[in-house]
């Protein structure tokens, strides 16, 4: 009796809107504009690409519904704008653009219609979500307190390759190109920062070098020779680099359970009937 006098609420203008060949899955009644949720609904994908499920159309329709409680609307000329810019960033045109819309199963109008309506969840889910998700400046210094990040150790670099000089003994040009350095003859590459973990094994004698001290290392066609610049020892992370990231770890449980309160709130109130 409920489901018939709630149907009987619903104009018929509302119903021939439904194809002939298509199915009403659910009604969720809404003074201003009743949701109906059909078949082709459910099958045809988000404009992301993305599988619909029962569940979520309906959240959505009540979401929406939620919004234009609030007088919550999306300007047409920013949804031209989208359209604009989803053109510029794939390169394509117009025609090219509603081509791919038509294999995906919709016109322009039913896309801008589904930007609009993601954009008014989008919009809602800010208000009564992410918004109301916030951490004290407490909360995340403790958090970084207790969870600390080590930057580890860091060594800024110079090097130069001198080939061999068939001329003279190995000793003797070592000796040479320990003068060539005091005189700063040699052409030492510009200084360079390496972490500790990216230095081979086979060169771990660069960790314990002395600054401005050049390290002269015999290869297989000549002598590499290394300078350390400059040291920086292993550290924590300073928080102003972590806050951005902290603040996420410890606003995400937040979304999550409000958003859950969110949707439940919504059903717990919505009238829908399923068919």
């Amino acid at each position: 009796m409920y489901v018939f006098l709630l149907l009987m609420l619903i104009s018929n203008s509302f119903f021939a809107n439904v194809f002939i060949d298509d199915r009403i899955l659910s009604l969720i009644y809404d003074e201003e504009e009743p949701i109906l949720i059909t078949k082709k609904d459910l099958e045809k994908p988000n404009i992301l690409g993305r599988p619909h499920t029962l569940e979520s159309l309906k959240l959505n329709g009540l979401i929406c519904a939620d919004a234009r409680k609030l007088k919550v609307l999306i300007p047409e000329d920013a949804i031209e704008r989208m359209v604009e810019q989803i053109l510029k960033q794939n390169n394509l045109s117009l025609e090219q653009f509603l081509e791919l819309l038509k294999a995906e199963g919709h016109t322009l109008d039913t896309y801008r219609e589904a930007l609009k309506e993601m954009q008014l969840i989008n919009s809602m889910l800010d208000f009564r979500v992410y918004s109301r998700a916030t951490v004290s400046y407490e909360a995340i210094v403790t958090y970084y307190n207790n969870h600390p990040v080590i930057k580890e150790e860091m060594y800024q670099l110079q090097t130069c390759f001198v080939p061999f000089e068939h001329t003279m003994s190995r000793n003797k040009q070592k000796e040479h190109i320990t003068k060539q350095l005091k005189e700063n003859a040699l052409p030492l590459t510009d200084p360079f920062w390496i972490k500790s973990s990216d230095i081979d094994p086979a060169k771990s004698f660069i960790k314990s070098m002395k600054i401005n001290k050049p390290v002269i290392q015999e290869e297989q066609n000549g002598f590499r020779i290394y300078v350390t610049v400059a040291e920086q020892k292993a550290m924590p992370v300073p928080l102003v680099e972590r806050y951005e990231e902290i603040v996420k770890i410890l606003k995400e449980p937040l979304e999550k359970e409000l958003l859950q309160k969110y949707q439940e709130e919504l059903l717990k109130n919505a009238v829908i009937v399923d068919f």
